[in-house]
């Protein structure tokens, strides 16, 4: 029984330190969307100057 308390316990923080990761992974992929979109506005923008 308690062997599979311990299993839980383990499975249990996976998934904490899983959801963690997805978070931060979100994160980074917004602020490198936000900046390709910042680049793309600058390009366009330079473009039609031209």
């Amino acid at each position: 029984m308690m062997k599979k308390k311990e299993e839980l316990i383990s499975l249990r923080a996976k998934v904490i330190a899983l959801e963690h990761d997805l978070h931060k992974s979100c994160q980074e992929a917004s602020k490198n969307h936000d900046l390709c979109c910042q680049s793309s506005c600058g390009i366009a923008a330079f473009i039609r100057e031209k």
